[in-house]
């Protein structure tokens, strides 16, 4: 009621203050309705906080100015496609002789958060590749530092500084430490070449890479749509003035981070390959983050102003295109989006995908020389 009265736009649900034998913190609404208590009388109070979307004027989307890219397939595209094949068909095995080394490699350990040398939290068996990331919403861009050459039995740590807009608001901007007990080190083993030639049915590698290569031509057309709506965004984010927060919340950042993957997954890329980018996302500066949270918060407005929609088909029609994509059955593509929470997101990036669309149909296109596959598409 509070939103609506105030006319306000937030960005996912607010978060209540409650107050925890370890003080006070800020959860969901779920949570807070065990602690908050009305009074016999008198009036309830309660604080809450709430993040805003920012507010901002579209530009035209009438005759956006593309050009018609040409798409040359290369002999580095074949490459890619094949490795990634052999990655999505591969496993993760134990790492029997030293230590972890590749960014690829995860690391299953325990880890603690210490503030002022009391515990905070603690995880058990927790996954990490050895790179930065954040945990628990906090920096860690050294933790590839911290875990190379980690081997099982290992006790490492490092230093952090807990965030500006954690869970518990007396902690916030301490400095703290993360302990990590390392259990076991795994490496991503790529499926075997020739066990790739006998999965699709290739006599030798030279047929095989023909194959991937009439596959990706047949998906030409694809690409250049891609390269088309890759111009229409720039055209959106160069002509669309707001400003972020100078700092972005973690809720934030991990609103890029879901489109991020939504957007891998349409593509296929191998799982390891997807936890790098996300990693790389939630540690890169913040100029990768904040163009992806812009494009997020213009296309959400575009829908608006055009008026799309989704329906159930389409959702399901690519959570079964993804299906093929990573050879494994529609119900466990859709079941794994939905225990994640990504199936709600799925359906909004193909609501935005449809957004772009329909400005690509109406922009003003020109052509353009032949040239090799741009980096985007």
């Amino acid at each position: 009621a509070a939103i609506e009265n105030e006319k306000i736009e937030v960005l996912g649900d607010p978060l209540f203050e409650v107050r925890l034998d370890d003080g006070l913190k800020l959860v969901g609404l779920d949570e807070a309705l065990g602690t908050l208590e009305l009074p016999a009388e008198g009036d309830f109070s309660y604080s809450c906080e709430v993040e805003i979307k920012p507010t901002f004027e579209l530009p035209e989307l009438q005759g956006i100015p593309i050009k018609d890219p040409k798409i040359e397939v290369t002999d580095a595209d074949v490459d890619r496609y094949i490795e990634r094949q052999r990655k999505i068909r591969g496993r993760y095995e134990p790492l029997k002789q030293g230590g972890a080394q590749e960014p690829d490699d995860v690391v299953i350990a325990d880890v603690t958060l210490s503030v002022d040398g009391v515990q905070i939290k603690s995880e058990e068996n927790l996954e990490l590749g050895v790179r930065g990331t954040r945990l628990d919403g906090i920096h860690l861009p050294n933790l590839g530092e911290v875990l190379r050459g980690a081997k099982a039995g290992d006790e490492l740590a490092t230093e952090c500084t807990v965030s500006d807009d954690y869970e518990r608001p007396d902690l916030r901007g301490k400095p703290g430490r993360f302990t990590f007990r390392v259990h076991e080190v795994k490496r991503m083993v790529p499926v075997e070449l020739e066990a790739l030639l006998s999965q699709t049915g290739a006599e030798n590698e030279a047929q095989l890479r023909q194959f991937v290569r009439e596959d990706i031509e047949a998906e030409r057309d694809r690409l250049v749509a891609k390269a088309k709506q890759e111009q229409v965004l720039d055209y959106l984010l160069a002509n669309t003035k707001f400003d972020l927060p100078a700092g972005l919340s973690a809720r934030q950042t991990d609103r890029a981070v879901i489109r991020k993957v939504i957007e891998l997954q349409q593509s296929g890329v191998p799982d390891s390959e997807i936890e790098a980018n996300i990693d790389a996302l939630r540690t890169s500066a913040t100029g990768d983050v904040a163009r992806a949270l812009r494009l997020d918060f213009i296309l959400e407005k575009v829908a608006e102003r055009l008026e799309v929609g989704v329906t159930d088909e389409e959702v399901n029609s690519e959570i079964a295109r993804m299906a093929r994509l990573y050879r494994r059955r529609f119900d466990r593509v859709r079941d794994d989006l939905h225990q994640r929470g990504l199936l709600e997101r799925l359906a909004e990036q193909i609501r935005q995908d449809k957004c772009v669309e329909q400005l690509v149909r109406d922009a003003q296109l020109s052509p353009v020389k032949k040239s090799k596959k741009p980096d985007k598409a």
